[in-house]
């Protein structure tokens, strides 16, 4: 009996540790991960109609970085300064996503979909892919990195 406990207590404690690392250390349920990742989302679009740096530094983790379609890149600081701008102001714009996906791995996630910039005036909207890095740091979501490409 001994040589049979032995192996199948160890099997069990495995299972249970592997069972509970799917959650990540952030510990929540794979539909609090995806709401919560939908309303920072969310937050992340209102800050740059807003042009609100605080509400935006929340967002963006230490070490972002995006690409734009046309291969430019910027940094949180890039980000959050250009939003500090003299003159900048809310453009009473509602930026939005549609066709959101999510893939959750542990304290990971990436989300992609359609990034809509509403049009004003003339201009039509503007509509880009994103995919973009979340990670789980310090009790909330922030997001890593950011990838926008057009859609022909």
């Amino acid at each position: 009996m001994t040589r049979i406990a032995a192996p199948l207590g160890l099997f069990i404690a495995l299972f249970i540790g592997l069972a509970a690392c799917d959650r990540g250390s952030s510990g929540m349920d794979e539909q609090t991960a995806r709401d919560m990742l939908a309303q920072r989302e969310t937050i992340w679009l209102a800050s740059y109609g807003d042009a609100d740096s605080t509400r935006m530094s929340g967002i963006l983790a230490d070490g972002f970085t995006i690409t734009f379609p046309d291969g430019r890149q910027e940094t949180r600081a890039d980000l959050i300064g250009g939003l500090d701008q003299p003159g900048r102001t809310a453009q009473e714009v509602n930026h939005y996503t549609e066709n959101r996906s999510v893939a959750l791995n542990g304290d990971t996630a990436v989300v992609s979909g359609i990034y809509v910039s509403p049009g004003r005036g003339q201009r039509p909207d503007i509509r880009m892919r994103y995919t973009d890095t979340w990670i789980y740091r310090d009790g909330t979501w922030q997001v890593l990195a950011s990838h926008l490409s057009s859609v022909g």
